[in-house]
């Protein structure tokens, strides 16, 4: 036997009420719709985010060294290695810019709705 969803949206508070308008209905299922995420909680998983793009760029940075570290001497001293160590370096001035972002990310305070 096929099943459809059907998605009714009522706008009410009090769940009584919604309960009794979808008795009617055999196997109505009801379930109560989460606000949408405060401007703070977007804020912090923002900053999650940025954190979590810091240690990529860190990881980046660490696997660029340590190629460079274990190229043979000849290869570190010609253009490959000069090309390594100054990308590990780039990435490092990334990590450093993104730390500073993170710092800022404490400042910011958001004004509550009524105060």
């Amino acid at each position: 036997m096929a099943q459809y969803k059907v998605v009714i949206t009522l706008h009410d508070s009090d769940i009584r009420k919604v309960r009794k308008e979808f008795s009617s209905f055999s196997g109505a299922r009801i379930t109560k719709v989460n606000q949408s995420p405060s401007r703070r909680e977007r804020f912090d998983e923002a900053r999650g985010q940025v954190e979590e793009g810091q240690q990529v760029v860190e990881q980046l940075r660490d696997e660029m060294q340590e190629w460079h570290d274990s190229m043979p001497e000849s290869l570190q001293s010609g253009s490959k290695g000069d090309s390594v160590l100054e990308t590990a370096d780039q990435l490092d001035e990334v990590f450093n810019e993104i730390d500073s972002a993170v710092t800022l990310f404490d400042s910011i305070e958001f004004p509550g709705m009524y105060s």
